[in-house]
């Protein structure tokens, strides 16, 4: 195909511009249905995709939710009420070094050794409190467990 530029410059130039912009606009509509089309179909299935693990999740939660509940009458039915005394934490082993408490729980600082750590944890949910922060570190050849802690029941 021969291209007559005299034949393009003996237009006017409303008519150029009216190529021109037609063009352009064929390009734009070429590249769109090329490139962002395809993008924008496999961003609508991804969507449905999402929203049906969203509702399968949800309806999890929802069957999971009435087990949960079971399993903190269970537990509660198991662990008797005690109230809590970092004395209780005085053992032959562990030695209770500080007890700093406030208004919904205080830090413990223990001396213990290795094995006596886990035995502390379930000591604490008898006696309803959960440890939110912790740390162990030896110290002098002696391992010094801090813990943070809060009641359970809010109180």
């Amino acid at each position: 195909m021969h291209l007559n530029p005299e034949r393009w410059l003996s237009l006017s130039a409303r008519s150029r511009g009216a190529i021109w912009l037609t063009m352009a606009l064929g390009c734009t509509a070429l590249a769109w249905l090329l490139a962002v089309r395809p993008c924008m179909r496999e961003q609508t299935q991804r969507l449905t995709e999402i929203r049906a693990q969203q509702q399968s999740r949800s309806q999890l939660w929802a069957s999971a939710m009435p087990l949960r509940q079971a399993e903190e009458q269970a537990t509660t039915a198991i662990l008797p009420e005690r109230a809590f005394s970092a004395l209780a934490f005085q053992t032959g082993s562990a030695r209770l070094l500080s007890w700093h408490p406030n208004a919904h729980g205080g830090e413990l600082v223990l001396q213990t050794g290795w094995q006596d750590v886990p035995e502390t944890f379930a000591r604490l949910a008898e006696q309803r409190m959960q440890a939110t922060a912790f740390s162990l570190a030896l110290k002098e050849g002696v391992l010094h467990l801090r813990l943070e802690l809060e009641s359970s029941d809010g109180s």
